[in-house]
């Protein structure tokens, strides 16, 4: 047990070792394959602007690839902002993009399953409170309408609370991926109505930078 831990960590270790030194621009390369992937990748005649470029794409594309990760992912795509927003222009829109996109679902995701838990219980224990008290008043005791219309209405909003989410899960997986496979392949992507907000911020607060004279 000790040593398969151990190999836990070391993995784990080598991942925090290259977060770190891409943090600080320094280039990092994991053993056997890092350079092998790099020469998959980019290949042997490759000029440095080139090499860059591709770099930023395939950043770009992981920032957008960390929703799978759910309420963690936010983390990559926030650290490439912060320590990689001066690199280039689309790279740190991308990023910027990824990062509220993930954590407005992430938020949503927090939210609507607190709601979804908090009704499910008002609604158990409101047909427990109905069945007590029918059963306590006797066989032919009388069933007020309104009972019956709040169990109609408590499952029919819980049907539609799981086939809202059922809907919005996959779709929220499928933009991301269109997002990662797009900017992966050098093109640029925008989500809707986020990615224009996100965009125009920036360029008004690019606007606002007075050159130095």
């Amino acid at each position: 047990m000790l040593g398969i831990f151990g190999l836990w960590g070391i993995f784990f270790l080598a991942g925090i070792i290259g977060a770190i030194f891409c943090m600080i621009n320094r280039d990092f390369s994991y053993p056997f394959i890092g350079r092998w992937l790099k020469g998959k990748l980019f290949g042997a005649q490759i000029t440095e602007v080139e090499m860059e470029e591709r770099e930023d794409n395939w950043v770009s594309g992981v920032c957008h690839a960390t929703a799978i990760l759910q309420i963690w992912g936010v983390i990559t795509p926030f650290i490439v902002w912060f320590s990689q927003k001066g690199r280039s222009a689309k790279l740190r829109l991308q990023a910027l993009q990824a990062f509220f996109y993930q954590l407005i679902a992430a938020v949503t995701y927090i939210m609507v399953s607190v709601f979804g838990g908090l009704l499910y219980f008002i609604g158990i224990f409101g047909m427990l409170v109905f069945g007590v008290a029918s059963n306590g008043s006797g066989n032919d005791a009388h069933v007020p309408p309104v009972f019956g219309i709040l169990i109609f209405l408590f499952f029919g909003g819980m049907m539609l609370f799981f086939l809202i989410f059922m809907i919005a899960v996959p779709l929220y997986y499928l933009l991301a991926a269109v997002a990662s496979v797009r900017t992966i392949r050098g093109h640029d992507f925008k989500y809707p109505i986020l990615g224009k907000i996100i965009a125009r911020r920036i360029n008004t607060s690019s606007q606002k930078v007075t050159p130095a004279l």
